[in-house]
Formats: structure tokens, sequence, C-alpha cells
């Protein structure tokens, strides 16, 4: 069973990690603290690994934003863009980072690291500087920013949760509007079975029940938790086989095609994490000896984050391998002492049926110049249109449709 650090304790309303009870009690002045903090902008993560790892332990942050993970996606999938490493002290104490990426032409956009292969966007927050900051606080960070980041920029800093380990995140106490997207999770924190009883229960055992019944006909079923080097490449090649069927009949853009995602998949795959943090770990359902379904994502202490899964396109897709692996994946992480799962951003059918929460999340759309003002109209009239979309199942099933139409045309 894995052992929880008092630092890493679970927040009853599902934010990241609840940090130690005594810091609620902080009394620390906003007003001083924000007139004490020193921001700098960096072009390097390197210096600040040790004080990166401190922060990892507080509890505040997503496996997205651990130090192995936001490393091996600035090596991989951002290698050919400029860092900006927004970083925030008091006293010389590493108090805030925020990683992000300068891309664009000539209007330039600020966005996290790793961009939509982050399902949770953030920052590192110090129990300190979340216990303290205000509006001011975050302000001075952009006005920071409006004075040394040249040209036509524009802060666009999506997927972020409202709650980071019982503390409001400071990022949403500046402008910032509702996500398109939303997390769903799963309390496992009373065991496999009382998950389960909170929603169709009896549906999820008599399905997984048939499912058992033709896995066994075709040669019977494992699932296979990946721990070697070896197993992981493969995996990863299999995964990408998988994405690259299924994305060619969805008509929609295979995001894995390219070296550099087959890369930082590979290094996070083969990255051997530290005690509170596991970048990616991958799980298996093999019928007949065969993969059929897969499953990966990061764990952080007791809270596994599901990043993106798979299935085979072949005689058993119909029995539904995917939530096959899921049931069983999930009933593992339960008996591992594992207390909360998200199954990551989206809206898909599956997301809700298994998970009792759905959390809001935010975008952080802001202007660093004048000229950057309509780029911030266009995008959030973009993000209304697709919230709009996404909220209505006809037209999103529409337009899905004729995605496929397209790609089989």
């Amino acid at each position: 069973m894995l052992e929880t650090s008092p630092s890493l304790r679970q927040s009853e309303n599902f934010g990241i990690c609840e940090p130690n009870a005594a810091q609620h009690s902080t009394t620390v002045q906003s007003k001083d603290f924000h007139n004490n903090m020193v921001v700098e902008i960096l072009n390097d993560i390197s210096s600040l690994e040790a004080e990166w790892l401190a922060l990892e332990t507080q509890g505040t942050t997503a496996v997205y934003q651990s130090f192995s993970w936001v490393k091996t996606v600035l090596a991989t999938i951002d290698k050919d863009q400029k860092q900006v490493i927004v970083t925030a002290r008091t006293s010389g104490k590493l108090q805030m980072i925020l990683p992000m990426i300068m891309e664009g032409g000539v209007i330039k956009s600020l966005r996290w690291a790793g961009g939509s292969h982050a399902n949770i966007g953030g920052g590192l927050f110090s129990e300190e500087f979340l216990a303290s900051a205000d509006r001011q606080t975050v302000k001075k960070i952009i006005d920071h920013l409006r004075k040394d980041v040249p040209g036509t920029v524009l802060l666009r800093l999506g997927n972020q949760m409202h709650d980071l380990g019982g503390f409001k995140n400071p990022l949403s106490l500046f402008d910032h509007q509702k996500s398109v997207n939303a997390m769903f999770v799963m309390d496992l924190s009373n065991g496999f079975d009382a998950m389960l009883e909170a929603g169709n229960a009896k549906r999820k055992r008599r399905s997984f029940r048939k499912q058992v019944r033709i896995a066994e006909d075709e040669g019977g079923f494992e699932l296979v938790e990946v721990n070697t080097e070896p197993d992981a490449i493969a995996a990863i090649a299999e995964f990408r086989a998988f994405k690259e069927t299924r994305f060619r009949q969805m008509g929609i853009e295979d995001v894995f095609a390219n070296d550099k995602a087959k890369a930082f998949l590979e290094q996070l795959a083969t990255h051997k994490g530290t005690a509170s943090f596991h970048p990616f770990k991958i799980y298996l359902l093999k019928i007949g000896g065969k993969t059929r379904a897969m499953y990966a994502g990061g764990l952080a202490g007791s809270y596994f984050q599901a990043a993106v899964n798979a299935i085979s396109i072949d005689e058993l897709t119909h029995i539904s391998p995917g939530e096959m692996l899921l049931y069983l994946m999930v009933e593992k992480l339960a008996s591992d002492g594992i207390t909360k799962l998200d199954l990551g951003v989206g809206h898909e059918r599956y997301k809700r049926s298994w998970c009792q929460h759905e959390l809001e999340l935010f975008d952080t759309v802001v202007p660093l110049s004048p000229l950057a003002i309509p780029a911030v109209w266009a995008a959030k009239l973009k993000v209304g249109i697709k919230g709009y979309v996404r909220g209505n199942p006809m037209l999103w099933q529409l337009i899905k449709k004729a995605r496929r139409l397209k790609a089989n045309a």
C-alpha cells in the first residue's frame, strides 16, 4: 500500500492535495508579502531543480507541473520554443514557478509548458504563497511580464484548477474565464466497491462479467502494469499505432504522430520518478496474449491522474476493452491505496459514468500589450463557441459525424 506524506493529504473539495492543517492559520499580511516579493524571468529550469522538487512535496501541484514532467516536455515537445520561466521569491525563498513557453509570430502567446499534453495547467506555489497571495500579488507578476516580455503578447493559460490543496488558486483572483474543459474525478478513499455503488454499479458489474466471459473464450485476459524500460518502449509503440488508426477514423489530427511526441512519451514512460511523483505509469489489458487497451497517467502521492488511453481496433473492439481495462485498473489502484483518480479533461460519456465529481476549470486570457487586446476578444469568442458546441450534445455529435465522413470520403 502506498504511503501518503502528511503534506499530501487529499482535500475534501478535490483540489490537488491538502497541505498541513496548521498552514491554514498562516497570518502573513498580503500587502507586505507582495511588496517584498521579487519576480524574475528565466529561460532555463536547470538551476531550479532542488527548489522545484521541494515545492512538489507541499502538495499544491499536479503531476503536469512536476520537475520531471516539465523537464521532459521542454526537452521534446517544446524544445524549439522559447522558455519563459517566471519565479517569485521573498527573502530569497522560492515561492512560485510559472513554467511557460513563448510561441507565435506577429501576435505571440505565453502558454503553459506542454500545451494540450498537460491535462491540468498551472504553476507551482508554496503554501505560504497560497495563504498570502491576493489580486495585487498576481497583478504585480503580470505587470512584470508586461514590462519585461517584448512584443505583442497574449497571456493564455488554460485548464487551471480553482482549488489547490484547500487554497484558492491565486491566478483565479485575476481576470479569467470558464474553460471549455472540465475535469472528472473519482473518490476511491472508501475503496473500489464504494466508488461503484455511487453510480451505475449494477450496469458496470454486469458489463464486466460479460466482457470476462468473452475474454476467457478468446484465450484469457490479464491486467499488466508495465515496469521495465523495454516493455515501456513497446507499449508506447502500440499506443501510437492505436491512436493513428483511431484519429484517422475520427478525422482529426494525430498529435502523437511526430518525432517530438514519440520522444516525449518514451522519455516519460522510462522515467523512474521520485517517492512523491511518478510522471507516467502504464497499464495494459491483454486478451488472448494481445494488447487490446491501455491507460497511462501520473502518480502524485495517493492521487492518480490519467493522461492518455487507447484501444486496438480489431475483432474485440465491440466488447469495449477500454472500459474493461478501466474497471480492472481502478480496482487495482484502489487496492494499492490510491484515494483519488481523475480521468483528465474532456466530456466523454464514460467519464461522467465513472466519476462522482465534475470540476470546473478556468483559463487566464490577458493582453500583455495594447495591440494584443483584439486577440483576447478573439480567443474568448472562440472559447465561447467551443463551450456552446460541447454543451449541446446533438450539435457535438453532428460535428464528430461530419469529421468521420470527411476522413472516410
